[in-house]
Order: C-alpha cells, then sequence, then structure tokens
C-alpha cells in the first residue's frame, strides 16, 4: 500500500523525499513480504494485512504451502542418499527402498532389492531451509533432512519403508519423458538383475 500515512497492520510503502532514498526503501519493503504465503485471495489495489500472509520461520508456514488434503512427511538422508546435498526446495523426486535380506535366505540372487515407494513428490524444506531461492543448508553443511510434500497414504508408506531399510531421493527431470507420468511404476529390481553371476551362484 502506497500513501503518506501508514496504515496499522499492513505492508505499507515508505515514502522518502530523496529518490535514491526511496529506491532502496522500496527494496526494503519488498523484501519483507518476498517468500510468503498468502492466507488468501487478494483483490488487485487490496492492501495486504500482516496477518493475511505467513512468513518463512512464522509457525503455520509449512501448513500454508501444503496443497489442500495433503502432507508433509520429513525423511533422514545422508550425503549419498540425499543426492549430495543436490537437491533444493521444489525439486520434485522420488523415493527408493533398498533392503537386505537375512543371509539365512539360500537365494543369493534375491538377497538385496531396491524399488519405488513413492514418486513424483514436491520437496518442500531441506533441514529447516523452506526457501528455493536459497541454499540448502548452512555454507559448506550437508542436508541431513528433507521435507516432502504426500498424500496421507503415502506418508504411511513411507513411515513404513523407512522401518525396512535404507531410502534414497531421485531428482526428477522438469521435463519428464513420453508416456512418462507421476504415476508410472518402475518394477522391483532383484540382487540378480544387478549381478547375472548372483543368479547363476545361487
Amino acid at each position: 500500500r502506497t500513501g503518506d500515512l501508514p496504515v496499522s497492520g499492513t505492508f505499507n510503502r515508505p515514502i522518502m523525499g530523496n529518490p535514491a532514498e526511496q529506491e532502496e526503501a522500496d527494496h526494503k519493503a519488498i523484501n519483507e513480504i518476498t517468500g510468503s504465503v498468502a492466507r488468501h485471495r487478494f483483490d488487485a489495489g487490496e492492501p495486504i494485512g500482516r496477518a493475511s500472509v505467513v512468513k518463512p520461520g512464522d509457525s503455520g508456514f509449512l501448513a500454508a504451502v501444503l496443497q489442500p488434503g495433503m502432507r508433509a512427511i520429513t525423511i533422514g538422508v545422508t550425503p549419498v542418499t540425499g543426492t549430495g546435498g543436490l537437491i533444493y526446495p521444489g525439486d520434485r523426486v522420488d523415493i527408493i527402498l533398498t533392503q537386505t535380506f537375512p543371509a539365512t535366505d539360500s537365494n543369493l540372487g534375491r538377497r538385496s532389492v531396491g524399488e519405488t515407494v513413492a514418486n513424483d513428490l514436491r520437496v518442500l524444506a531441506i533441514d529447516q531451509q523452506l526457501q528455493v531461492t536459497a541454499p540448502p543448508g548452512a555454507e559448506g553443511k550437508l542436508a541431513r533432512t528433507v521435507t516432502v510434500e504426500v498424500e496421507p497414504r503415502e506418508a504411511v508408506k513411507i513411515e513404513v519403508a523407512t522401518k525396512l531399510g535404507e531410502l534414497s531421493l531421485t531428482i526428477r527431470s522438469l521435463d519428464a519423458n513420453p508416456g512418462d507420468t507421476p504415476t508410472t511404476t518402475v518394477p522391483a529390481t532383484w540382487a540378480e538383475d544387478v549381478s547375472p553371476a548372483l543368479k547363476l551362484a545361487a
């Protein structure tokens, strides 16, 4: 909102007498609201109330960025399973579960298996970093957790998967291949599918 008299409870544009000072003041005013999420739709020219937006770090910000009916779940990652810290908020990922079964199983070719348990998930946060434009953590520090947006059923599947084995993330391309839809199912890959020698040994 622009005006000589600021309106209480809204974001106001300060009016400065010096053009150079005005540019700096405008920059600060824009930065104050950049990255915030609106609680409701605004009409053109409507003042933006401070109570009508949620800023990163405020209580309820994560709930505000979720799509209706969706949930947020956090997954622990390592430098390897988290793609070396190259995942950012806003990326879309698949989650792969890798399991290794007890050595008492005589079938060597079925000793280990990898499978996709969830695909095309939106990354909401890296550690406690929610903004897309910022680096995914402190300088020189790799991410330890990744928070993704999922459907309620997927949240339960991922929680169970964390008890079964190791979870890894793979980044999806911005341009999907023809026929590659978000629900494309990738068959499970067994140890014998990777190493024919294991199948022969078994």
